[in-house]
Protein backbone atom coordinates (compact mmCIF):
# COMPACT_ATOMS: atom_id res chain seq x y z
CA UNK A 1 0.00 0.00 0.00
CA UNK A 2 2.52 2.69 0.80
CA UNK A 3 4.48 1.49 -2.19
CA UNK A 4 1.46 1.59 -4.38
CA UNK A 5 1.21 5.19 -2.62
CA UNK A 6 4.93 6.04 -3.76
CA UNK A 7 4.05 4.69 -7.03
CA UNK A 8 1.18 7.25 -7.80
CA UNK A 9 3.27 10.06 -6.19
CA UNK A 10 6.07 9.07 -8.85
CA UNK A 11 4.01 9.85 -11.42
CA UNK A 12 2.23 12.09 -10.57
CA UNK A 13 5.56 14.19 -10.35
CA UNK A 14 6.66 12.74 -13.22
CA UNK A 15 3.33 14.04 -15.26
CA UNK A 16 3.84 17.35 -13.22
CA UNK A 17 7.44 17.56 -14.34
CA UNK A 18 6.55 17.18 -18.33
CA UNK A 19 3.57 19.33 -17.60
CA UNK A 20 6.30 22.10 -16.47
CA UNK A 21 8.81 21.11 -19.27
CA UNK A 22 6.21 21.34 -22.06
CA UNK A 23 5.31 25.07 -20.53
CA UNK A 24 8.68 25.93 -20.37
CA UNK A 25 9.50 24.84 -24.30
CA UNK A 26 6.32 26.54 -25.53
CA UNK A 27 7.32 29.78 -23.93
CA UNK A 28 10.96 29.11 -24.98
CA UNK A 29 9.70 28.90 -28.37
CA UNK A 30 7.46 31.74 -28.34
CA UNK A 31 10.37 33.70 -27.00
CA UNK A 32 12.89 32.18 -30.07
CA UNK A 33 9.94 32.97 -32.31
CA UNK A 34 9.64 36.78 -31.30
CA UNK A 35 13.96 37.33 -31.25
CA UNK A 36 13.69 35.74 -34.68
CA UNK A 37 11.08 38.33 -35.66
CA UNK A 38 13.14 41.02 -33.94
CA UNK A 39 16.20 40.35 -35.88
CA UNK A 40 14.22 39.79 -39.25
CA UNK A 41 12.86 43.56 -38.95
CA UNK A 42 16.23 45.07 -37.77
CA UNK A 43 17.67 42.79 -40.53
CA UNK A 44 15.22 44.54 -43.37
CA UNK A 45 16.06 48.01 -41.66
CA UNK A 46 19.84 47.65 -42.28
CA UNK A 47 18.69 46.72 -45.89
CA UNK A 48 16.49 49.64 -46.41
CA UNK A 49 19.19 52.02 -44.80
CA UNK A 50 21.70 50.54 -47.38
CA UNK A 51 19.66 50.67 -50.03
CA UNK A 52 18.81 54.71 -49.19
CA UNK A 53 22.40 55.09 -49.14
CA UNK A 54 23.10 53.34 -51.80
CA UNK A 55 20.83 56.00 -53.88
CA UNK A 56 21.77 58.76 -52.64
CA UNK A 57 25.63 57.93 -53.19
CA UNK A 58 24.33 57.26 -57.22
CA UNK A 59 22.82 60.55 -57.52
CA UNK A 60 25.44 62.37 -55.41
CA UNK A 61 27.75 60.76 -57.96
CA UNK A 62 25.78 62.00 -61.15
CA UNK A 63 25.27 65.46 -60.10
CA UNK A 64 29.26 65.40 -59.54
CA UNK A 65 29.67 64.14 -62.80
CA UNK A 66 27.40 66.70 -64.34
CA UNK A 67 28.49 69.47 -62.64
CA UNK A 68 30.32 72.07 -64.37
CA UNK A 69 33.35 74.76 -62.80
CA UNK A 70 32.47 78.13 -64.71
CA UNK A 71 36.14 78.90 -63.53
CA UNK A 72 37.18 75.91 -65.72
CA UNK A 73 34.84 76.37 -68.75
CA UNK A 74 36.00 79.75 -69.42
CA UNK A 75 39.91 78.55 -68.99
CA UNK A 76 39.73 76.16 -71.43
CA UNK A 77 37.16 78.44 -73.85
CA UNK A 78 40.10 81.60 -73.84
CA UNK A 79 42.47 78.52 -74.41
CA UNK A 80 41.34 77.26 -77.42
CA UNK A 81 38.89 80.02 -78.79
CA UNK A 82 41.33 81.32 -80.82
CA UNK A 83 42.06 78.04 -82.75
CA UNK A 84 38.41 78.32 -83.77
CA UNK A 85 37.44 79.31 -87.97
CA UNK A 86 35.71 82.18 -88.87
CA UNK A 87 31.98 81.54 -88.58
CA UNK A 88 32.10 78.25 -86.42
CA UNK A 89 28.41 77.38 -85.27
CA UNK A 90 26.76 80.03 -86.64
CA UNK A 91 25.28 77.39 -88.94
CA UNK A 92 23.48 75.87 -85.65
CA UNK A 93 21.64 79.50 -84.81
CA UNK A 94 19.70 78.92 -88.50
CA UNK A 95 18.16 76.05 -87.21
CA UNK A 96 14.35 76.42 -86.69
CA UNK A 97 15.06 74.13 -83.32
CA UNK A 98 17.81 76.60 -81.98
CA UNK A 99 15.62 79.52 -82.46
CA UNK A 100 12.24 78.11 -81.40
CA UNK A 101 14.45 76.71 -78.15
CA UNK A 102 16.25 79.84 -77.52
CA UNK A 103 12.98 81.72 -78.40
CA UNK A 104 10.75 80.03 -76.20
CA UNK A 105 12.90 77.61 -73.74
CA UNK A 106 9.89 77.19 -71.38
CA UNK A 107 8.03 74.82 -73.94
CA UNK A 108 11.04 72.65 -74.45
CA UNK A 109 13.14 72.97 -71.36
CA UNK A 110 16.25 70.99 -72.79
CA UNK A 111 17.76 70.88 -75.99
CA UNK A 112 19.70 67.63 -76.77
CA UNK A 113 22.53 68.04 -79.88
CA UNK A 114 23.73 64.53 -81.70
CA UNK A 115 26.24 64.28 -83.66
CA UNK A 116 30.14 64.37 -84.41
CA UNK A 117 32.21 66.80 -83.09
CA UNK A 118 33.90 69.15 -85.46
CA UNK A 119 31.20 67.65 -88.64
CA UNK A 120 29.15 70.39 -88.90
CA UNK A 121 26.40 68.31 -88.82
CA UNK A 122 24.10 67.03 -86.03
CA UNK A 123 20.52 66.27 -85.18
CA UNK A 124 18.54 68.44 -82.69
CA UNK A 125 15.86 66.76 -80.44
CA UNK A 126 13.85 68.67 -78.30
CA UNK A 127 13.32 67.31 -74.82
Amino acid sequence: MIIDGLRKQRDFVDREAISIDIAESKESRSQLQEEISQRHKYSLHLIEQNEVGARIARLQHSIAWLSVNDGDQEVHYDRISHRRHDETCEWIMRQSEMQFWTGDGTKYPILWLSGKPGAGTMQIFQV
